[in-house]
């Protein structure tokens, strides 16, 4: 699974971990099944690396669950703006997530979230 997210705040310190809470909906785009989806995940935003890992979990109201880890980069837009690409393979049940077009069906979808980050 891939995910873009954009930041804004202006308290983003580099010595602190981050867990992250998203309510969201799910399969905006084609909407064949949009649901209500929500995410939890711990980003180690303290290790000194450009490319950060972090590892997370997603459900949605259909049922589905998806356990992931990956990693992830903070793109400076402006100093209180952040674009966030990241890549997350992992585990799913009754998922309808995207496979990245690796196998000749790709049931992606996309999802539109808002997220709250918490530093600790």
């Amino acid at each position: 699974m891939a995910f873009v997210s954009i930041l804004i705040h202006d308290t983003y310190s580099q010595d602190k971990n981050y867990i992250t809470l998203s309510s969201a909906v799910f399969d905006i785009l084609q909407q064949d099944n949009s649901s209500s989806e929500g995410r939890v995940e711990f980003r180690f935003h303290k290790i000194d690396w450009q490319i950060k890992p972090f590892g997370g979990v997603m459900a949605n109201t259909d049922g589905a669950v998806y356990l992931f880890s990956g990693f992830y980069i903070d793109i400076p837009l402006a100093s209180f703006l952040y674009i966030t690409p990241s890549f997350a393979p992992g585990f799913y049940h009754k998922c309808n997530i995207s496979n990245a077009s690796f196998g000749k069906i790709n049931p992606g979808v996309e999802s539109l979230a808002l997220t709250y980050v918490i530093p600790f």
